[in-house]
């Protein structure tokens, strides 16, 4: 029995693909936009409605026909599209025939166990205590210290203290229904004893009444609570607005909420595809993070050991010496957003921020060593990068940038 394209299109998890000879050949697929003067613009522009009302997306960008698209492929998810080209039309045909290389299965990239920091329980008084100990230390011995030196220090001594008074828990797969509390996961766990208990007892009178009440009583009640859960928590999510003075705007105060729970109602193919090297497809992920380091590697310059000219006097007058005050250090630390993720070295910003007394008169040191000494610790030399896809053949590398995530440290003193 067939359906509807409308009511396939919203089924939850549906991959529709619409693919053929529309003979509509008068849109700017780039822009999505009719050309103007040309005939039937109202079958174009009803076209270009259905793909909107159903959230498909057209993906073949190449000329089919002469200087024409005419042959669409339709989807509801163009990320499975790997590459698409075009070939020479075979016998008398006009059009040029449609190659698409597409993924048949979305790809869930498994996230494995890793531990977290339980900050609710966290022992603050010990943490400042020891942060404290280590500003006393490296503001007495600073002067005999590297940048190197007082910046492992800090560090090494940090995440002592962090180990010893914050637990940890470890997390795995995030569940994908973040409003089942744990009230509901009793009434689920009771439910399926329940059901259990029904299936497998020799016993059970599937005519008696009173069992069955009491299965369909909590079942009921299941239902109505899972609804219940799931509609509170959608309101606090996006109804949990702030009025701002003076123009009275309103606006989300948990964004990072609301898109996460966005990105996990689409499905996306954000895995990273094979990679092309040397003629040969590359699926293993060390491989491809090979591929890709090799890639970014070569978008840098290598400079030469040649000699450095020799500095002509300056007409200019000479700098004064910068000194960075903690007053400065302390307003950025404030202004830091303790949801972002924490760089290789691992101190987060919630850190930073809840001893923000100490770790100020800390990171002013070390940032006026580097500015003195004109080196930075070799720790901001290191970076997490995650690659991004923008364009093109996604089995090329040079197709994906890389995005850098720092230390919070370096990123303070690049702001001041």
């Amino acid at each position: 029995m067939g359906i509807s394209l409308n009511t396939a299109c919203k089924k939850a998890n549906a991959n529709i693909w619409l693919s053929g000879d529309f003979n509509l050949g008068h849109i700017n697929w780039e822009k999505n936009l009719i050309v103007p003067n040309k005939p039937d613009s109202a079958l174009h522009q009803q076209l270009l409605n259905i793909l909107d009302d159903n959230n498909l997306v057209q993906v073949i960008n190449k000329k089919t026909r002469n200087d024409r698209t005419l042959d669409l492929m339709c989807m509801t998810n163009p990320s499975f599209v790997n590459r698409i080209k075009t070939l020479p039309p075979i016998g008398r045909s006009d059009h040029d025939i449609v190659f698409c290389e597409i993924n048949f299965a979305l790809p869930s990239p498994k996230q494995h166990p890793h531990k977290v920091l339980i900050y609710k329980k966290a022992n603050w008084e010990n943490i400042k205590k020891d942060l404290e100990i280590i500003h006393d230390y490296l503001k007495v011995n600073k002067k005999n210290m590297t940048v190197d030196d007082l910046w492992n220090t800090f560090k090494t001594k940090t995440t002592d203290t962090i180990n010893k008074n914050i637990p940890t828990k470890e997390i795995g797969k995030k569940s994908k229904l973040p409003w089942v509390n744990r009230d509901l996961k009793r009434l689920i766990r009771k439910k399926n004893k329940l059901y259990t208990k029904k299936k497998h007892d020799s016993s059970y009178n599937k005519h008696d009444s009173s069992y069955n009440s009491k299965y369909k009583e909590i079942k009921t009640k299941l239902q109505k609570e899972m609804r219940k859960a799931y509609w509170a928590y959608i309101e606090n999510m996006i109804f949990d607005i702030d009025i701002k003075e003076p123009d009275q705007q309103c606006f989300n105060k948990q964004p990072k909420k609301l898109y996460s729970y966005i990105k996990s109602q689409r499905n996306e193919n954000t895995g990273i595809a094979p990679l092309r090297s040397e003629g040969t497809l590359h699926t293993n992920p060390s491989e491809k993070a090979n591929i890709l380091n090799k890639q970014f590697q070569s978008a840098f310059t290598s400079e030469k050991n040649i000699e450095i000219p020799t500095k002509e006097p300056s007409s200019h007058p000479i700098m004064e010496k910068i000194n960075i005050s903690r007053e400065g250090v302390y307003k950025l630390i404030k202004n830091i957003n303790t949801n972002k993720a924490t760089g290789p070295d691992t101190i987060a910003g919630k850190i930073l921020k809840e001893n923000i007394e100490i770790t100020s008169y800390i990171l002013t040191i070390i940032f006026n060593k580097s500015l003195e000494t004109g080196k930075v610790p070799s720790d901001w030399n290191h970076a997490n990068v995650t690659p991004v896809f923008k364009k093109g053949d996604k089995h090329h590398p040079g197709n994906y940038r890389p995005i850098s995530l720092t230390c919070i440290s370096c990123k303070l003193l690049e702001h001041l």
